[in-house]
């Protein structure tokens, strides 16, 4: 799937190729009891991560820790994700959550 951002007359659109987002067997096990609000945090955040894993936004810092590893901090200190990014596979892989 390719996404074009903008369109310009006469240039060719910037396209971006989204990142493949996989979930770990033991976050995605850990998932299936979570509560809704979490779950919702969790699927803004993902659709930022396809985007742009490497983003800051408005809804939530990002920090890195090493090369790979990043965190998404969620707001008012509700939580965070944990992920690794494969840029040359265009991979993002969600390992840990935190939720208070």
């Amino acid at each position: 799937m390719v996404t074009s951002l903008h369109s310009f007359p006469g240039r060719t659109p910037a396209t971006v190729i989204p990142y493949r987002v996989l979930v770990s067997r033991p976050l995605r096990d850990w998932l299936r009891g979570a509560p809704a609000q979490l779950r919702g945090y969790l699927a803004g955040v993902v659709s930022v991560l396809r985007v742009d894993p490497f983003a800051t936004t408005v809804a939530f810092e990002t920090y890195a820790i090493g090369e790979a590893y990043r965190l998404a901090m969620f707001p008012a200190g509700r939580g965070y994700l944990g992920y690794t990014v494969v840029h040359e596979r265009h991979v993002v892989l969600l390992t840990h959550l935190g939720w208070a």
